[in-house]
């Protein structure tokens, strides 16, 4: 309620320059769709805007040049894209493939006395190598191992992919072949492959879920990876036509009309 009142209160003052600071950060959905929106309105009527925020996806929708602090030094003033390019670079590790889940920080919307939690996750190239750097159109697997214990029945588990910026671009699990996973007191390994692999060149995160009676362990961001813009092997590579977050293997055809007589 203070972030809701200081904000009112900043928003309304119609000054010449609204500094916000993390606002996002807090409140519900509809507190940030509207602060999103005030906030563009503010700068549609020519008012100077500075946001403070680690929400790509919120900058590159508010922000049309962009600053790039490092331990209160300026690293770069250029334009959004290519500072949230380099920021986004700079925080991916692509030499770690693996992450411990054991950590009870992680488990922010989990409960604490789940009968299955993740403990482990790996991702694995086309070689089966573990890599954090997959090429483009080259499948990979992510392999999770868990913990139960005790029996656990009629386990739902899913695991989503998102952009760097925290957007989902989708999710598959087992219950969409019509799996039901039954585990033992004990520990388990789960791998999903990759085949075909449609994202585009980028950085992304694997957020994985379980629930049943008695279970619910939800991580939504655990390892990150990127996608290189080539393939050594292929040598498919993503031409700089292209737009969006995905290669679409969609199959076409072509064929000669025949002209009507008039």
């Amino acid at each position: 309620m203070y972030v809701r009142l200081a904000f009112a209160v900043a928003a309304h003052l119609e000054s010449e320059i609204l500094i916000v600071d993390e606002v996002l950060a807090v409140g519900d959905a509809q507190f940030q769709k509207k602060c999103m929106g005030k906030m563009q309105n503010v700068s549609g009527q020519g008012r100077t805007v500075l946001f403070v925020s680690h929400n790509m996806a919120a900058i590159s929708q508010l922000c049309n040049r962009t600053m790039l602090l490092e331990r209160g030094e300026l690293k770069q003033f250029d334009e959004t894209r290519k500072v949230i390019e380099n920021y986004l670079t700079g925080t991916t590790n692509t030499s770690s493939a693996s992450m411990d889940l054991t950590d009870s920080k992680l488990r922010v919307n989990s409960t604490p006395n789940s009968l299955f939690k993740w403990t482990e996750i790996t991702l694995k190239n086309a070689l089966g190598v573990p890599s954090g750097l997959i090429q483009y159109q080259e499948p990979f697997t992510i392999s999770f191992k868990g913990a139960a214990t005790k029996d656990v029945h009629h386990l739902f588990i899913s695991c989503v992919i998102q952009s760097a910026a925290g957007y989902p671009i989708g999710n598959t699990s087992p219950s969409d072949f019509g799996s039901d996973i039954h585990c033992a007191q004990g520990s388990h390994e789960f791998t999903v492959t990759i085949n075909p692999n449609p994202l585009a060149p980028g950085h992304y995160s694997v957020g994985i879920g379980a629930n049943a009676e008695g279970v619910i362990d939800w991580l939504p961001a655990t390892v990150d990876f990127t996608i290189s813009d080539t393939n050594t092997v292929s040598g498919h590579r993503w031409g700089n036509n292209r737009t969006g977050m995905m290669y679409l293997p969609y199959q076409w055809t072509t064929s000669m009309l025949k002209q009507s007589k008039r």
